[in-house]
């Protein structure tokens, strides 16, 4: 339910903006700049989620480390953790897809 009303919400903000734009956008020079603009934008958001959820944590989100093998522990990030422990959100957000799949594969979940 949750994931339909995300969904229409996307939906409905994706038309406005895209009207929005064509509207606004009309000389080709602007284009890119548009571009640029959001490509910064989401690569400072990118870092600055990760580092928001640690900050605002006190730096509790951090794991220790201690516990990975040699190969789970090259595919998690140390971020603003301190030494011994990593951080899982930039892991996350920093890890490939098959590296993301991976970590939860390596998971000792007992159900």
């Amino acid at each position: 339910m949750v994931g339909g009303l995300l969904g229409t919400f996307f939906v409905g903000v994706n038309f406005r903006v895209n009207v929005w734009r064509k509207n606004l956008l009309k000389s080709k020079w602007i284009k890119p700049i548009e571009t640029a603009f959001w490509s910064v934008l989401t690569s400072f958001l990118f870092i600055l989620v990760p580092y928001l959820m640690w900050y605002l944590s006190n730096g509790k989100i951090c794991l220790d480390s201690s516990q990975l093998d040699a190969e789970q522990a090259d595919r998690v990030y140390r971020g603003w953790c301190g030494d011994g422990k990593f951080d899982p959100n930039l892991s996350l957000f920093l890890s490939t897809e098959g590296d993301i799949i991976r970590n939860i594969m390596d998971q000792k979940i007992e159900v």
